[in-house]
C-alpha cells in the first residue's frame, strides 16, 4: 500500500514538473497582467479626477447652493439687503473648500496611510494638465 502511494506521488511529481515547464499559460498570464495594469490605470485616473475636480466642486458648490437657498428664504422673509446673499455665498464657498480639505485628508489617510499623499497627486495632476 505504501509503495503504491509513493509511486503515485512520484508520477504526479514528474507530470507536474513537465506541466509547469511547458509554459502553456504564459500568454494567458501576460494578458491577465496587462488587463490588471490597465484596470489599475483607469482606477487611478478616476481617483485623480474625482479628488482634483469633482470633490472640490461638490463641496464648494454644495455649500454655496445651501447658503444661497437659506439666505434667499431669509431675505424674502425679513426684507434684508440682497447683497448679503453674495457675501454669505462667498463665505460658504470658503467653508466648502475647508470641508474639501478635511474630506480629502481623511480619505487620503484611509487609502494611503498618509494625510498629504493625495495633495501631491492633485498637484501633479494640475501640473501635468498645464504642461
Amino acid at each position: 500500500m505504501t509503495k503504491t502511494i509513493v509511486k503515485i506521488a512520484c508520477l504526479l511529481g514528474i507530470f507536474m514538473s513537465f506541466s509547469f515547464g511547458a509554459n502553456e499559460f504564459g500568454e494567458a498570464q501576460n494578458i491577465i497582467n496587462q488587463a490588471d495594469m490597465a484596470g489599475k490605470g483607469v482606477l487611478g485616473t478616476i481617483i485623480k479626477w474625482a479628488f482634483s475636480l469633482a470633490l472640490p466642486i461638490i463641496c464648494m458648490g454644495g455649500a454655496t447652493l445651501m447658503a444661497y437657498t437659506q439666505q434667499k428664504k431669509k431675505a424674502e422673509q425679513q426684507d434684508q439687503n440682497p447683497n448679503k446673499i453674495y457675501f454669505v455665498m462667498g463665505v460658504a464657498a470658503i467653508v466648502g473648500f475647508f470641508l474639501y480639505l478635511i474630506i480629502a485628508t481623511i480619505i487620503s489617510y484611509a487609502l494611503f496611510r498618509d494625510t498629504g499623499y493625495i495633495f501631491n497627486v492633485i498637484s501633479t495632476f494640475f501640473k501635468q494638465a498645464v504642461m
